[in-house]
């Protein structure tokens, strides 16, 4: 079972981070990444759509036969895994609850990012609030134009340095010690971010504490594949004009060969 591949999902392309983390920690395995990228966004669909769209993922991984799945998106993590941890008997991963446990107990003030979706749902909030008993303040953010800017590939530019300020100026008044980046796109904007809040902020990412979970996982069970000869399979609902040069972006590495499926048929 250990030569099967690893799946994972995600509303578009922001769960490249994901892919990102997992092939530097677990350069052997197999991954077969479906980005639904005819429905993206999920954070402003309702509940009830995220979780029709989200099993329909799941379905599709696996036809692949995978050996365990990751929710690589916050929106469906925090609106779908209930539903899908129940009806599904696979080992299902999202970003939320690795998150939420990698949070160091001396956080008091804890910022929280992310789609409408993802913070409408007050997610992060409740684990947090049962984790700390309630003794900590939450300050939470929609920040909707991050993914496009995400994915134009203007990180870099002064467009970004704008919309941080404005989605953020109020949060930055608080000082908080902590920002939890609750989208899978996010983390492309860690060094903008930190020089935002002068580097006096712990800048959590979801990725990198879901990759460390998946890893201790494999590792328990003996499913790691340590021999192999890692590779990637893409396949997409649909094929942005640019989807190349976004996963370059995330990746740091070309992509030749990308599929296109119908996600409707599963």
């Amino acid at each position: 079972m250990n030569k099967k591949a690893i799946g994972i999902f995600d509303s578009g392309v922001g769960g490249l981070t994901v892919l990102f983390q997992m092939l530097k920690k677990l350069p052997n395995e197999k991954f077969i990444y479906f980005g639904d990228t005819a429905r993206v966004p999920y954070g402003s669909k309702s509940k009830e759509t995220i979780i029709h769209f989200s099993r329909q993922d799941v379905k599709f991984l696996l036809s692949k036969n995978v050996k365990l799945i990751v929710v690589a998106c916050n929106s469906a993590s925090s609106n779908s895994m209930e539903v899908l941890k129940k009806e599904y008997d696979m080992p299902i991963f999202g970003v939320i609850e690795p998150t939420i446990s990698s949070l160091s107990r001396k956080y008091r003030k804890i910022g929280i990012v992310g789609t409408y979706a993802t913070i409408e749902s007050k997610s992060y909030q409740k684990k947090i609030k049962a984790r700390y008993n309630n003794n900590v303040k939450i300050y939470e953010k929609s920040c909707p134009l991050f993914v496009p800017i995400a994915e134009e590939g203007l990180v870099s530019t002064d467009i970004t340095d704008r919309v941080i300020e404005h989605y953020l100026h109020k949060i930055k008044k608080e000082d908080i010690d902590s920002l939890i980046l609750g989208c899978t796109h996010y983390p492309l904007f860690i060094d903008k971010l930190n020089d935002f809040f002068d580097g006096k902020v712990s800048l959590i990412n979801p990725a990198r504490e879901v990759t460390k979970v998946v890893v201790n996982y494999l590792r328990e069970k003996g499913l790691e594949n340590s021999n192999g000869n890692g590779n990637v399979e893409f396949y997409l609902s649909d094929i942005p004009r640019n989807f190349k040069s976004i996963a370059m972006n995330f990746l740091n590495k070309k992509i030749e060969h990308v599929k296109k499926i119908d996600i409707e048929r599963y």
